[in-house]
């Protein structure tokens, strides 16, 4: 505790092994070792895919009648950040899914996943989201052609969730950051 001109005021933990118990069954920190020796050391390869004319015609649309030209910006009226922000995630939510802003138009992301478990139905695959909607979308795409039943994890679900993965009964793990 520190004495500042507002009185005390706190500064960092006051009891370290208490906060880490209170946090214990909210909070999941594994490494790598602990969760699944057997991998290799992680890679990332960026894949591109291509949109399809008719979903790249529309997500053009969508941006056009979302972003404000930034010199008109420069008048009276404030800039409502949060809604540019909100703009933004659902042009990200778009181009993971059509299907989540309700365009009934293919997603170019889900058939390339597709394809890659199709053509190595026994290679551990591991995705990240942030969206849970998306997350559960894949979940159900991949359980119709998987060798294994996908595991899904998203925040506020208990700690074993990952098990079924960490154990080999489960080749696919799908999760959204908020279950990191």
């Amino acid at each position: 505790i520190k004495w500042t001109q507002f009185g005390r005021q706190p500064v960092g933990v006051l009891d370290p092994q208490r906060l880490a118990h209170g946090l214990e069954p909210y909070v999941v920190s594994r490494t790598k070792e602990m969760v699944a020796p057997d991998l290799p050391p992680k890679i990332i390869i960026n894949v591109p895919i291509q949109l399809d004319s008719k979903v790249l015609d529309y997500y053009e649309d969508l941006k056009a009648k979302s972003f404000v030209n930034l010199p008109e910006l420069y008048n009276e009226d404030p800039l409502f950040i949060s809604n540019m922000l909100a703009r933004i995630i659902r042009l990200q939510q778009f181009v993971l899914d059509p299907t989540l802003l309700g365009a009934a138009l293919p997603s170019a992301k889900l058939d390339w996943l597709k394809d890659f478990v199709e053509d190595n139905p026994h290679e551990k695959l591991v995705i990240f989201t942030r969206f849970r909607q998306f997350c559960e979308v894949v979940e159900e795409h991949l359980n119709r052609i998987a060798p294994t039943p996908v595991t899904r994890v998203v925040g506020g679900m208990k700690v074993n969730a990952i098990d079924p993965f960490i154990k080999g009964n489960s080749t696919i793990l799908v999760g959204t950051i908020a279950a990191i």
